[in-house]
């Protein structure tokens, strides 16, 4: 039996390379070609559309606010700059797909499970309806983005904050980990750095959670520590909000409930919002007892932090989407969007493990039908958002612009 596993694990990890590789060389190939290509063609076509010639062209103007224009800096010393970034790029992406494989795997889910849900994870989209809305990608709130540089490595660093989060956590009711608490404080403070739309919806979850672990008994002194490792991710958002908002009064942020999603999706702003969580929306109605037995009585331990964290997440990235936008240059670029959809990623690795949990949990004959239909609908749902994604991509692939 032991060597049947250990075949098992090695043929998993296996696949596992050669579909990473796959998906690097693909990934290359599309970000190298985004990188020379800003403006129409001659005949007023959009090739290889994306925001990375722009990003580059700001960190060679030494009008970069985020850490990837210092990278993008270096890779100019070489004549061979747009192969490296496009070689970086291409790694961040990977390697979020392999970390959350691994973290998956370590959590106990099945190997197998693991890959198909890492890899599924990376290019699910919306449940895409035409007459709602023609673009597959915009007016919908998705978590995989291929044409948005600083999205992208800030999903990689995110998601290692985020692991190194839920350890501490769960942990520090008896022990607080000073090296983990450095190291989540590095972390965080570099994803900002990268893009300050991740800090801006975790931090306020994470309070939440710091204050319902006071409550469950947590000892104040490590709750303190763990609220001072967001103080250089302050800092870091402060920077690039000056660097961003020049002080001339162009640019600023404006509330107006819906803005963004009327901008993007004009005709069903609220219905589009539905269908980007279809998957999430299926499996959590089927887990809400669970999920909410997962939060625990008073002094007792959250049996389930990613789902909490997760959660609180989306709700407060939800907010920030519809209530926020910025004025100015920037106004329609929805730029209140990326921490909502990177929530969206975390509430999806959540829902992939709950389904996981569901499809090998034992149930009463009298709920055996019950469980076929929602298993059902959950992996139709999940097919079909995973087949509208690996088309999008394939799309970017081929030059077609992310408008599509």
């Amino acid at each position: 039996m032991g060597k049947t596993i250990k075949d098992n694990k090695y043929i998993t990890e296996v696949l596992l390379v050669i579909c990473l590789l796959i998906y690097a060389v693909l990934l290359v190939f599309l970000f190298y070609n985004q990188t020379g290509h800003m403006g129409p063609d001659e005949n007023g076509y959009y090739n290889y559309e994306s925001d990375l010639p722009y990003h580059i062209e700001m960190a060679e103007n030494n009008e970069g606010y985020s850490l990837t224009s210092v990278i993008y800096m270096f890779c100019n010393l070489f004549p061979i700059r747009n192969h490296l970034i496009a070689i970086f790029l291409a790694t961040c992406v990977v390697m979020t797909t392999y970390v959350t494989y691994a973290y998956m795997v370590k959590k106990g889910i099945n190997g197998w499970f693991s890959l198909a849900a890492s890899m599924t994870a990376s290019f699910i989209m919306p449940f895409f309806v035409k007459p709602v809305q023609k673009t597959m990608y915009i007016g919908y709130q998705s978590a995989s983005i291929w044409h948005n540089s600083t999205y992208i490595v800030m999903k990689l660093l995110a998601t290692l904050s985020v692991i190194v989060y839920l350890e501490i956590a769960d942990e520090y009711k008896e022990k607080l980990s000073i090296k983990k608490l450095i190291l989540f404080t590095v972390l965080l403070t570099m994803t900002t750095s990268v893009k300050s739309s991740f800090v801006m919806v975790f931090a306020p979850a994470a309070l939440i959670m710091l204050i319902i672990d006071y409550f469950k008994g947590v000892p104040l002194k490590n709750l303190l520590l763990c609220s001072l490792s967001v103080i250089p991710a302050g800092i870091a958002m402060i920077i690039q909000t000056i660097l961003l908002f020049d002080g001339s009064g162009e640019n600023g942020i404006a509330f107006d409930f819906g803005f963004t999603a009327r901008y993007f999706a004009p005709d069903h702003p609220y219905l589009t919002m539905v269908l980007s969580l279809v998957f999430i929306i299926v499996v959590l109605l089927f887990n809400a007892l669970p999920a909410i037995k997962s939060f625990g009585g008073r002094g007792k331990e959250m049996t389930d932090r990613l789902f909490w964290i997760s959660a609180f997440c989306l709700v407060v990235g939800m907010l920030e989407f519809l209530c926020f936008y910025e004025t100015g240059k920037r106004q329609f670029d929805g730029n209140f969007s990326w921490g909502y959809y990177y929530a969206i990623y975390m509430m999806t690795i959540c829902a992939l493990m709950f389904l996981y949990k569901n499809i090998i949990a034992k149930v009463e004959k009298k709920m055996k039908a019950l469980k076929v239909i929602y298993v059902a609908i959950a992996l139709g749902t999940l097919s079909y958002q995973t087949l509208c994604g690996i088309y999008y991509f394939l799309n970017l692939v081929r030059g077609h612009s992310y408008w599509m």
